[in-house]
């Protein structure tokens, strides 16, 4: 699962909005947020992202 963390990295949220959204002014306005708070949803996001697939992993062993 590390190559999971490593892409979730806070130093990669800048060129993901690029990617997304064609630069950081434009993700800001289509997600109606500050940076501060998409930076903090991404960061709080990661934690859930990485429980639910190591949960659907487990299950999947047990069958």
């Amino acid at each position: 699962m590390t190559c999971g963390i490593e892409e979730l990295d806070q130093n990669k949220l800048p060129d993901l909005l690029r990617l997304k959204y064609g630069g950081i002014p434009d993700a800001t306005r289509q997600l109606n947020a500050p940076i501060l708070s998409i930076q903090h949803a991404f960061t709080q996001f990661q934690p859930l992202l990485f429980k639910a697939s190591e949960e659907t992993s487990e299950r999947a062993h047990v069958v």
